[in-house]
Formats: C-alpha cells, structure tokens, sequence
C-alpha cells in the first residue's frame, strides 16, 4: 500500500513536471550555460527531492524527465535573468530606441534619421553623425512613449532579445532622454 502511494506521489509530480515544460515560457540552458550553473543545478534537484543518484537513474531510464527538469530550472533562471535587465536598445540604420523596463511599463526614447539623409547608425560613423546633426539641427525626429505591458514584464524583455535588442547601461537610456528632453526646450 504504501509502495502504491509512494509510485503515486512520484508519478503524480513528474506529471506535473510535464505539464510544465509544455508551457515553457523561454529557452532551455544550453550545455555550457548548465556547466556554469552547475552548483545552482544541484540545490534545484535537491529542493525537488532528486538526489545525485536519482539523477544519473532519470538521466539513463528516463531522459524526458531529465529534458522536463532542465527545462523547469530554464526557466528559473532565464526568468530570475530577465528580472535584472532594466534598458535594451535596438539599433537600425535610420534610428535608435532605446527601453526602459519598469514594473509595470516600458518607456521608449526613439530617434529616426530623415529618410534621404545619409547616415547609418549601425556604423560608429553614424553616431558621429547623429551628434552633428543634434548639433547643426538636422531632421531627426526624436520621441518618448510609455506602453504597458501585454504579457509579463520579462516575457516582454524576451521577446525584445530575441528580436535584436541589445542590453544597454542606464546611462546610455538617460543621454538619449537628455536628447528628447533638449528637443522639447528647443521647441519652447
């Protein structure tokens, strides 16, 4: 009976297990990633009641499981990483955003090179071309915006990096809302 109830417990938590990584929310931790985090691994196993030697047993008889409990502690840190970004910037060769990641919104300062105006901001000699147009008062057009978020804040962070954005220092974020905000007294 008790072996019944033990078999049950035991199955009844790897299911869940399962369910789970259905819904994973990021990407699992590659190979190197999971050698670095290692040690953290080891108290995620123990915190789930797998020992060393249960591990190498779900490893060999078991390698779903194995894949369901990597990618559970995946997500943990990939969501625990997220948590700890704040700015991102997305460089294209006609403008710079750059976000700041709040708690409950993300704030945008953008700037859109003229259209016929030569310059590309992916080269260093576009953003030497960026202050002189600040400086000589060419068309840029410079924004700030605030958005909710749709999803989760680090769902939405993801989302970003996987979309080619780049995380950035605060100051960085801040010298670009200085540009907004000298556009707005210029305009006074």
């Amino acid at each position: 009976m008790f072996t019944c109830i033990i078999s049950y417990i035991y199955n009844t938590f790897y299911f869940l297990l399962y369910i789970l990584s259905l819904l994973m929310k990021y990407r699992k931790l590659n190979i190197e990633e999971l050698k670095e985090l290692e040690k953290e691994f080891i108290q995620f196993l123990a915190s789930n009641t797998v020992t060393g030697p249960d591990w190498e047993k779900i490893k060999t008889e078991k390698p779903e499981r194995a894949e369901e409990l990597i990618e559970m502690f995946s997500d943990i840190v990939m969501e625990k990483a997220l948590t700890n970004i704040k700015y991102l910037e997305h460089i294209s060769p006609k403008s710079i955003k750059s976000f700041w990641f709040q708690k409950d919104k993300v704030t945008l300062v953008g700037i859109d090179a003229d259209p016929n105006e030569q310059v590309d901001f992916t080269q260093p000699e576009g953003l030497k071309r960026l202050t002189e147009a600040t400086a000589n008062s060419r068309p840029l057009k410079v924004y700030l915006t605030d958005k909710d978020f749709q999803k989760s804040r680090e769902e939405e962070v993801y989302t970003m990096l996987q979309n080619g954005c780049s995380i950035i220092k605060p100051e960085q974020f801040k010298a670009m809302h200085d540009m907004y905000q000298s556009t707005q007294t210029q305009k006074n």
